[in-house]
């Protein structure tokens, strides 16, 4: 099963071109990036990324995986965003006037 975590993840390394900027991003291990990416990798059967010593780059699976993921995870924190702002309580000061 593919989790919303993994794609996160992937997200991430992709934007920022490094599995350890990544990891400082979004607050994990450098290790658990790796583990997260070869097991999405593994559940899609097919390379995402291609890792040199020098870069990290998508490859054309990665890409379309990506773009196609976009969208979804933007939609995602949008309805996460609106929910935690409708539950906050309102706040500021009420003045009534009264007889």
């Amino acid at each position: 099963m593919i989790e919303l975590k993994a794609i996160r993840v992937l997200r991430g390394v992709s934007d920022l071109k490094s599995f350890t900027l990544a990891a400082r991003e979004l607050g994990l291990a450098p290790a658990s990036v790796t583990r997260i990416v070869s097991q999405l990798e593994k559940d899609l059967g097919t390379q995402l990324l291609v890792r040199t010593t020098r870069q990290v780059a998508l490859t054309s699976a990665g890409a379309t995986a990506l773009a196609r993921y976009r969208p979804l995870l933007e939609g995602f924190d949008a309805v996460t965003h609106d929910l935690k702002r409708a539950v906050q309580p309102d706040s500021g000061h009420l003045r009534l006037t009264a007889p």
